[in-house]
């Protein structure tokens, strides 16, 4: 319900990688470029705090 207020946050998207019928370190790419989306998703989603938090 809050993807409009959340996307503006994120980075643009990137392609990920298909690693289908490849060998292994193609799956390893695409295991830290998925990894790096769900970072940027949740670095998007956590609450700014503002100059008077601590």
């Amino acid at each position: 319900m809050n993807a409009s207020l959340v996307r503006p946050m994120l980075p643009p998207a990137h392609e990920i990688d298909d690693p289908y019928r490849k060998d292994f370190p193609a799956f390893e790419t695409a295991h830290e470029q998925i990894g790096e989306a769900f970072a940027n998703i949740a670095a998007a989603l956590e609450p700014a705090k503002g100059a008077h938090a601590h």
